[in-house]
């Protein structure tokens, strides 16, 4: 009995065009996606911050000092991430010779990192002890 509801009540709400949730149900076409963005969806891009509402001028030196250090840092990390990076396809496809080598040039990056302010000392000795172990894993191996 209740299907047959169902199906009346499909039948009833086709019947009825202005609403677009009930055409789809009665297997009208599908909504078309708005291009409009809805007042309440709106999520902006977390890397592109809008201006900000600083007043003093010591507000508006901080915003510059911050945004200077915070490209900085980001440059700093990508540096030793990249090495990573290419360290973890040595260690799948090559020697381990050469994994020793890049080991050695990622340490001296993370040291660098570390003694600047993009990178705390206790995380570049994590990412250490971690690499050093996929390079034990691969000579035991």
């Amino acid at each position: 009995m209740q299907a047959r509801a169902g199906v009346k009540l499909k039948t009833a709400l086709a019947d009825i065009p202005s609403n677009r949730h009930n055409a789809r149900l009665a297997g009208g076409p599908p909504r078309q996606p708005s291009l409009v963005p809805t007042p309440g969806h709106f999520r902006p891009c977390p890397t592109q911050r809008s201006a900000p509402m600083a007043n003093s001028l010591s507000a508006k030196k901080r915003i510059k000092q911050n945004v200077r250090s915070r490209a900085r840092n980001r440059w700093v990390k990508a540096g030793f991430r990249t090495k990573i990076k290419a360290y973890q396809e040595t260690l799948l496809h090559g020697s381990v010779e050469q994994a020793e080598t890049e080991l050695k040039g990622i340490y001296k990056a993370l040291d660098q990192a570390a003694a600047s302010p993009a990178l705390h000392k206790n995380t570049a000795s994590r990412y250490k002890s971690r690499l050093s172990a996929k390079l034990n894993a691969k000579r035991s191996a």
